[in-house]
């Protein structure tokens, strides 16, 4: 197994298990507002572990422009993650409609993204001054 898909599921990990442990904790409120909370502090935990854990290389690149991509990418994530969640929390628990859903949009949308943001492969190459 390759070091950065290590790096990939432990970063992933964390952000799950926050995102799970604030709408744990947020039981009190909607699940609804929940939701959307603990999804918000999921993606703080994602985009500094992709910036400075499994994209390490990536930190030459603007923090303010990877941050605004980041952003437009987890808003979108954000939209199919609670579309998934109403869907999902009618059948099961709100934590296994969280798990269901959050792992089918990160395979179909964050991973793809992500990789566009972070990896500095994805980038189109730099100009460089002519001698």
């Amino acid at each position: 197994m390759s070091r950065r898909l290590i790096r990939i599921i432990l970063v992933g990990l964390c952000a799950t298990l926050m995102d799970l442990g604030t709408l744990h904790l947020m039981h009190s409120m909607s699940t609804h507002l929940a939701n959307i909370i603990s999804l918000i502090v999921g993606a703080h935990i994602q985009f500094l572990g992709n910036r400075y854990i499994v994209y390490p290389e990536s930190q030459h690149r603007s923090f303010w422009r990877q941050l605004i991509a980041f952003f437009f990418a987890e808003s979108f994530a954000l939209l199919c993650n609670a579309a998934l969640f109403e869907g999902l929390v009618h059948f099961t628990s709100p934590a296994i409609a969280r798990l269901c859903g959050s792992f089918l949009v990160f395979l179909a949308v964050n991973l793809p993204l992500w990789y566009l943001i972070f990896h500095p492969k994805a980038q189109a190459p730099q100009q460089r001054d002519a001698p």
